[in-house]
């Protein structure tokens, strides 16, 4: 679309602008960019997991295996390089997660409906690219991206929920489609390299709820 909302590059208090036609219903709460950051809800612990993944080679077969309902949990130190990859969907009733507990890895995309992507910690890579239907990022650390940091491009009730973004290369949290909400979230650091801007929160489309998010330390420079 080509009118656009953001919250950006103020820390206090927020001003949000919305141009053109773009129908947005927005709940943004006023907050300081010097306040105490949320805490992050701890993830759930390892029991239940449908499969666990410990070594990158494994785990895009994981993945293409996923079922709804499945909980797909991953572990150690070996997966700090993997870009995952999910293509499968869940369903309304039985999403398929994705379950890090802070395990590190270089990026997450979801191509998919139905998947709820948990307390992973994604680093120098693209972060965590979201698109389709139904889908949660919560309790998700994304640092030092080379693009925006959380995207959820073309989505649709979806929900971006208790994540902290530090240091994107754009935008630290973009969303584009019907019905997202962007709750209690912390973006920091964001920064213009290879992006055309820097900004904290951005969002096209329309039915959006941004509420409770803390945005700070957002610049221009590298």
């Amino acid at each position: 679309m080509s009118a656009a909302g953001r919250s950006s590059h103020l820390a206090s208090p927020w001003a949000i602008v919305v141009a053109g036609a773009v129908a947005v219903a927005l709940l943004l709460s006023a907050c300081s960019g010097q306040g105490r950051p949320y805490e992050r809800p701890t993830s759930t612990s390892a029991s239940g997991c449908t499969v666990t993944v410990t070594n990158p080679r494994d785990a895009q077969a994981a993945l293409d295996r996923a079922a709804p309902g499945d909980v797909v949990c991953f572990s150690g130190a070996g997966m700090a390089d993997a870009d995952l990859v999910v293509r499968k969907s869940g369903t309304e009733q039985a999403p398929i997660t994705l379950r890090g507990a802070g395990v590190a890895v270089r990026s997450v995309q979801v191509k998919a409906d139905h998947v709820v992507v948990d307390g992973f910690t994604a680093e120098g890579g693209v972060g965590l690219q979201l698109q389709g239907n139904g889908l949660t990022a919560r309790g998700n650390t994304v640092r030092n991206t080379t693009t925006d940091a959380i995207s959820c491009d073309t989505c649709r009730d979806s929900l971006l929920d208790h994540n902290t973004v530090v240091r994107a290369d754009g935008s630290g949290i973009l969303i584009s489609g019907e019905r997202i909400t962007v709750q209690r979230n912390d973006v920091s650091g964001s920064v213009k390299k290879n992006s055309g801007d820097a900004d904290g929160i951005r969002f096209f489309g329309q039915g959006h709820r941004i509420a409770d998010n803390i945005v700070h330390d957002i610049s221009m420079d590298n």
